[in-house]
């Protein structure tokens, strides 16, 4: 019913909500971004088909790699879990990449991950970190399209995603976050683009 009442309301009103949100998740507080992103990508999926399939090519054609990486806490599958929650704590990180020797990376160490601990009951100062991977551990290429991160996130349900080279050694960390600031980035520019009185891909049509 919702989105039956978005299809038939003014698109200039969706437009504006999608730009207002973008700006909010440049501006997010990390205590907060979490909700703005949400709120962005639900926009998202009130745009028509059209609209959607030329998000959906542009995440295609753009890699990973052209997204903003933040630098990844990597840590051995022998970690004991409180010098991991440790690290992510400092570094203000939701999770740490576990690795093999030469960066590769093995699996992820979340707060998901923490909250199995403390449901086992276990002891934080003598349990390694391979015991308690999430299984929401997904990894991409650099080289990859963006959309491999969209279908991650949107399809998984993976909040990070680890990014590597050519050689599979972890260069960063993206996810809902880094995929709210490309598309809110997009949007931002798609936006200024109609205000300037030009035709953005959003209301662009076959043959015009």
């Amino acid at each position: 019913h919702l989105l039956d009442q978005l299809a038939q309301s003014d698109r200039r009103d969706l437009l504006s909500a999608i730009d207002e949100c973008s700006t909010k998740v440049s501006n997010a507080r990390d205590n907060d971004w979490r909700t703005v992103c949400c709120s962005l990508l639900d926009l998202i999926a009130r745009l028509n088909e059209e609209e959607r399939m030329k998000l959906r090519q542009a995440l295609e054609e753009e890699p990973v790699r052209s997204l903003t990486l933040r630098d990844a806490i990597l840590i051995e599958p022998y970690t004991v879990v409180r010098a991991a929650i440790a690290m992510m704590r400092t570094r203000e990180l939701g999770c740490a990449i576990i690795v093999k020797p030469g960066q590769i990376p093995t699996g992820i160490f979340t707060e998901r991950s923490v909250l199995e601990v403390l449901a086992r009951d276990a002891c934080l100062d003598d349990q390694p970190v391979c015991e308690f991977t999430d299984p929401d551990f997904v990894c991409v290429s650099q080289d990859d399209p963006i959309s491999a991160v969209w279908d991650a996130v949107q399809n998984k349900g993976a909040r990070f995603v680890c990014v590597t080279d050519e050689d599979g050694k972890v260069v960063g960390l993206t996810g809902q976050r880094g995929l709210a600031e490309y598309i809110a980035d997009c949007f931002a520019k798609q936006i200024t683009v109609q205000r300037l009185g030009e035709t953005p891909w959003m209301s662009e049509r076959e043959g015009a």
